[in-house]
């Protein structure tokens, strides 16, 4: 049937997305293991572009939340009281979590990792053209930022103008599916949390065993691992799970 052939090239474009998304992803992990080697990054540069991944993630995970039903929010408790969650409350406290955290890891990289550094640098300006800029992790970043745009519009919970796009283009059919999570907020909130603490974890202890070896190889072996974990999370199980409304 029409609806049938909709929905079959929407699953494939899809699957095509996803896999290209883990791509991406994958790609940026390489990036920094060709800094560690060819460009001679140390510990603390590879640090700060993982904590500057984790910024852009903890952004795309707010976007998402500002994409899902407001009845597919759930209940909040404040004062005791349970009460219906609005996409401003969330998305408020999503962003100011994520700000405590992210200033609190900076801190921490900064004063465990940086060595020498700070004495070499003359303000923040010279720190942004350092670690971002003379270093080409911008390259990374940007990677990084455009991975996660695309997972988020082609995502479970995505805006309505891609859906458009892709009726427009013969490839969805006219129908809703049911999500496929109970709790899309918690998946959202407790997927980017769980990656981050897992992910800096190791690559804070790579560096510390870096720094004692005085060698990057520790390092490069954790990058590697990311990258394989990158690509395996987000390269898709089924592709048939997002038929959009």
């Amino acid at each position: 049937t029409r609806n049938a052939r909709m929905a079959s090239g929407w699953i494939v474009g899809e699957h095509v997305i996803r896999v290209l998304v883990a791509l991406l992803f994958a790609g940026y992990n390489l990036i920094p293991l060709y800094g560690l080697w060819a460009w001679s990054w140390d510990a603390f540069q590879l640090l700060i572009l993982y904590w500057s991944e984790t910024v852009v993630l903890a952004i795309w995970a707010i976007v998402r939340i500002a994409f899902v039903p407001t009845d597919l929010l759930g209940i909040v408790t404040i004062n005791g009281s349970p009460v219906k969650a609005t996409h401003r409350m969330l998305i408020g406290g999503l962003a100011m979590i994520a700000g405590i955290f992210c200033a609190a890891h900076l801190l921490f990289l900064c004063v465990i990792f940086s060595g020498d550094w700070f004495r070499r640098l003359h303000g923040i300006a010279d720190f942004l053209w350092t670690f971002y800029i003379a270093s080409d992790a911008w390259i990374a970043l940007l990677v990084v930022t455009a991975a996660g745009g695309v997972d988020v519009l082609t995502g479970e919970f995505r805006p309505q103008f891609v859906n458009a796009i892709a009726r427009r283009l013969r490839i969805a059919p006219s129908r809703a599916t049911p999500p496929t999570a109970d709790d899309p907020v918690g998946g959202i909130i407790g997927g980017l949390l769980s990656r981050i603490v897992a992910m800096q974890v190791a690559i804070i202890c790579g560096a510390w065993v870096a720094s004692y070896w005085g060698s990057v190889a520790p390092l490069s072996i954790i990058v590697e691992i990311k990258t394989l974990i990158d690509f395996s999370q987000r390269t898709p199980a089924r592709a048939d799970r997002n038929l959009p409304p």
